[in-house]
């Protein structure tokens, strides 16, 4: 794996680091400890530092910053630097539904000794949001690492947020995707559990029916320890006219459940490499999907379609994993956001350092993807 990893840096070194970062990082997690990983990837970082995207270095960074006081530190000194620490610890909670440990026989008295909270937010990354559209004060809003919190005042000049998965005991509980359904007056919320940076550390969908004072697993949940870290799920949405369906994706597949979460099936998406981010209902058929990632995807229940040469800034392959879907019911209207080159449409790998992507598009679509403008 090192001389794999150095050898393709060398050839294609943005390339490779997108990969990394994506991808081999999960095979390197299960056969390579901590210090191993470090060890590698500081050696490129330090070789061609001048060349490597500072959102790369960032990423490593958050990713390094993340694992180190979670690793296992071996006995007597010894640095194991085993993954396995943290997931055997998921695992437990999943398996052992009961209180892993009882505060209610804890004396110990605590007090707050700083650092004290400022006036303005300055710490933490929010990952995801549901705001109430009709209601503009109920904001649920999603961290990459700390939970799933709530206001009830977001109007408010210095409005109150509450952690809601308190209950749930798991520590460092990333969610990337919120959905509550609208008929339960916010007690039936789903969330799609991992880490924004790096992926990984997320046990798949939770879903609670009382606000937030328990979470159950889904249909779609995994022991971390089964894959390591566990692929993240990006997004979930929720049919619009029938709360039990369903949809979520990972990066290289979409799942359906029709029965409000107790089970979910894989759609079959056809690229393994395709690293999704987005998914929405067809505005005009609530029938089909539209799914975004490095290319622009239909699937009308049966089949996918590559619906990317419909854009208009057609391309035969895109790395960038920058598509973003944004619908709009009334008028029946898809946008699309992404990024491309345009002194390379067929892909990124003859690209400048750095410069994989110079241009910004969003297209209009008012027939369901068929064409767009």
């Amino acid at each position: 794996m090192r001389h794999k990893i150095l050898v393709c840096f060398i050839n294609g070194m943005i390339i490779i680091l997108q990969v990394f970062s994506q991808n081999e990082w999960r095979s390197m997690m299960n056969t390579q400890n901590f210090y191993q990983i470090i060890s590698v990837m500081d050696s490129i970082f330090r070789s061609y530092n001048d060349t490597i995207p500072d959102d790369e270095n960032e990423a490593y960074e958050r990713w390094m910053l993340f694992w180190k006081d979670r690793v296992e530190s071996g006995n007597a000194g010894a640095k194991t630097g085993s993954f396995k620490y943290s997931t055997d610890a998921l695992d437990l909670w999943m398996t052992q539904p009961s209180p892993i440990c009882n505060i209610s026989n804890q004396t110990g008295q605590w007090q707050c000794v700083g650092p004290m909270q400022m006036n303005d937010q300055v710490m933490g990354i929010v990952t995801a949001l549901w705001a109430d559209p009709n209601n503009p004060n109920i904001v649920f809003a999603g961290s990459n690492t700390g939970g799933l919190f709530k206001t009830i005042n977001a109007m408010s000049g210095n409005p109150t947020w509450t952690c809601i998965t308190e209950s749930s005991r798991l520590p460092g509980l990333g969610i990337q995707s919120i959905v509550v359904d609208p008929n339960s007056n916010y007690q039936t919320i789903y969330i799609a559990t991992g880490r924004g940076f790096f992926g990984g550390y997320g046990i798949g969908i939770l879903k609670t029916t009382d606000g937030g004072n328990t979470w159950n697993l889904t249909g779609l949940s995994y022991l971390p320890s089964s894959t390591f870290g566990s692929e993240n799920l990006y997004k979930i949405i929720m049919h619009p006219y029938n709360s039990n369906i369903l949809y979520a994706i990972s990066a290289n597949e979409v799942y359906q459940t029709i029965n409000g979460g107790s089970t979910w099936i894989g759609l079959g998406f056809p690229d393994n490499y395709e690293f999704l981010k987005d998914i929405e209902f067809n505005p005009l058929n609530l029938n089909e999907i539209l799914v975004g990632g490095k290319k622009l995807w239909k699937y009308d229940g049966s089949n996918w379609i590559n619906i990317t040469p419909n854009l208009v800034t057609a391309f035969a392959s895109h790395c960038d994993n920058s598509m973003r879907i944004c619908i709009n019911y009334t008028t029946g209207l898809i946008y699309v956001m992404y990024r491309f080159n345009t002194n390379n449409s067929s892909g990124c790998a003859s690209c400048p350092n750095g410069s994989v992507y110079n241009r910004i598009a969003i297209d209009k679509s008012n027939d369901g993807g068929n064409s767009f403008i």
